[in-house]
């Protein structure tokens, strides 16, 4: 996987980051190769107010074994966060074409759907697990990310003395 990505801050106290190149993902099970583009990440008010992330930009996942192509757009958050994490995006079967199978529209942190084109009804494909009890107490994290700190006794002794969940910070 490549991970390289161009930094730039602006003297409006925005942090861009804006990545180069592509990911490349084999999927072993079905044989199928997809190329992702990475939208641009942005830290927002670095300097006023209350720091915030969001992924901006277009999007596009390319299935190199059939040739469907995904555009996605996401939003930046405008006044009152309205647009905030919000995607749509449509599906081409073969790149370069101007009629699309299927739309998809949601917010990427909360619930992402998507129709054929001959279909009126909306589908869900994916929905976010409820975050956990006083997770702002939590720094804001997910029950995966809350287990992935989580150091059973049973654990203790098999662990490198060189983990970091064994500082006593």
């Amino acid at each position: 996987m490549d991970t390289n990505t161009t930094m730039g801050i602006s003297w409006t106290g925005v942090l861009q980051a804006i990545p180069i190149g592509y990911q490349h993902v084999h999927l072993k099970s079905t044989n199928e190769h997809y190329i992702i583009s990475r939208p641009v990440t942005t830290v927002n008010n670095l300097i006023f107010g209350t720091m915030y992330i969001e992924h901006v930009g277009p999007m596009f996942v390319k299935n190199c074994t059939n040739g469907m192509v995904l555009k996605l757009e996401l939003s930046a958050a405008g006044w009152g966060n309205s647009g905030k994490h919000e995607v749509n995006g449509k599906l081409y079967m073969k790149e370069g074409e101007k009629n699309h199978v299927a739309q998809f529209k949601g917010k990427w942190s909360e619930e992402l759907f998507y129709r054929k084109t001959e279909e009126k009804e909306w589908t869900s494909l994916w929905k976010a697990k409820p975050m956990p009890d006083k997770y702002d107490w939590q720094y804001q994290f997910t029950n995966f990310a809350i287990k992935l700190n989580d150091l059973p006794e049973k654990l203790k002794t098999k662990l490198p003395r060189s983990d970091s969940r064994l500082r006593p910070d």
